[in-house]
């Protein structure tokens, strides 16, 4: 099997932090994610289902549009993408067995980063370029992982079978970018179905297959009726 360059997946990783966006913002980023996606192979599609898009602010749609325009990214690719982030690529080997969904989520977090000199990306200058945002949450490296799984499986297509399905999620902050991903239909046809975090429960190479307490996350929905009131 062939192996997945390290030295290319620290470089995706540091262009994805240098640029964070967030979420239902990330235009440049899925603009990024198409184009080397298409260069492997991959048919790759803009799937966001926006009867379930909440969360989404117009501003923040607005300025992420304009960002990825300054950065050179083309009328006819924004077009493609109708106002909405994230993407599919999908490999059909042709061959009968399962469909295999893997997702990966592309959106950072409203934090500055460290501007101390020792710190990693100011010494090799990939720190984030956007005043008050960062990847702290680790989808650089998501994005960079899906891209060195994108590598891998198209190397090794031919000893494949069934389908396979590549999600770039877009807004998985606050819970916003899974459901209208899904509800596309995108992978109605999934058997299996997997996602992951990196996180700093587990050593380096160490996989946890049941993480529970950090990194896991339970929202709950609220609405109290009756009288109004003042405490």
């Amino acid at each position: 099997m062939s192996e997945i360059n390290l030295e290319q997946l620290i470089a995706w990783r540091r262009e994805f932090h240098e640029f964070p966006e967030i979420g239902w913002s990330e235009f440049m980023t899925t603009a990024k994610l198409i184009t080397k996606l298409r260069e492997m192979g991959y048919d790759v599609f803009a799937v966001i289902n926006p009867d379930f898009a909440h969360g989404r602010k117009q501003a923040v749609v607005d300025k992420g549009l304009a960002f990825a325009k300054t950065q050179g990214v083309s009328d006819a690719l924004l077009a493609e993408m109708e106002t909405y982030t994230g993407c599919v690529a999908v490999l059909d080997t042709g061959r009968p067995g399962p469909t295999v969904a893997l997702r990966f989520d592309i959106d950072c977090v409203n934090v500055s980063e460290c501007g101390k000199e020792e710190h990693v990306p100011n010494l090799e200058n990939f720190e984030s370029k956007c005043d008050g945002l960062m990847h702290a949450c680790g989808h650089d490296g998501h994005m960079a992982v899906g891209l060195g799984v994108a590598t891998w499986v198209m190397k090794n297509k031919d000893k494949l079978s069934g389908k396979v399905k590549l999600l770039f999620q877009p807004a998985e902050e606050g819970v916003r970018g899974a459901r209208p991903m899904a509800e596309s239909g995108i992978v109605d046809d999934a058997n299996y179905f997997l996602g992951m975090h990196l996180g700093f429960i587990a050593k380096s190479g160490e996989i946890v297959i049941n993480p529970n307490n950090f990194l896991c996350t339970t929202k709950y929905d609220f609405r109290f009726y009756g009288a109004p009131a003042h405490a």
